[in-house]
């Protein structure tokens, strides 16, 4: 063989070893995206489980602290614990959303705007922490419809002017 063919020859094993090392690379990287996303929902379910079973535990007063009941001091600070895991539970599925991590039919605000209108204890718990405290990604008096408080807002008023047909049942677990 003439020099010039080795030279040829060399270079295409080069670049096929390029290509081969990108693709590697390529499958590495969406194995590790696919490993982060199944330790995420693993996480998730795991903190539902956990908010689960605090609902449980107390189950007469998340029934009429939904339902917005006059509650004791001792059952508000409990009613509130469990409202604000409500709270980051949907907070982090707007942002798993927003990424585009899940898919949720209708989106994440319009779910929790729903139950939201459906409950008024939550709703009034939720509406003090979106006028005062910080919600999940520090949404901290922000009121546009970019904020996560904003986007839930937006949602609640079509429900309240009839664009969005209120839930027609009560969940107790959310």
């Amino acid at each position: 063989m003439k020099p010039t063919n080795w030279k040829d020859i060399a270079e295409l094993i080069g670049i096929g070893a390029i290509v081969l090392t990108l693709a590697f690379v390529g499958f590495q990287l969406r194995q590790d995206r696919d490993i982060a996303i199944a330790q995420l929902m693993t996480d998730a379910e795991i903190k539902q489980i956990e908010l689960s079973s605090l609902i449980s535990s107390n189950p007469s007063l998340w029934a009429r602290g939904l339902q917005g009941e006059q509650l004791t001091t001792e059952e508000e600070v409990i009613f509130d614990s469990i409202v604000h895991a409500v709270i980051v539970k949907y907070g982090s599925l707007m942002e798993r959303s927003d990424r585009r991590l899940i898919n949720r039919a209708g989106g994440v605000p319009r779910q929790f705007a729903l139950h939201i209108h459906a409950h008024p204890g939550l709703r009034r718990v939720w509406q003090a922490r979106c006028d005062f405290g910080p919600i999940v990604d520090g949404d901290i008096g922000v009121d546009n419809k970019e904020s996560r408080c904003g986007r839930v807002r937006f949602e609640l008023k079509k429900i309240e002017d009839g664009t969005l047909p209120p839930l027609n049942y009560r969940l107790w677990s959310l």
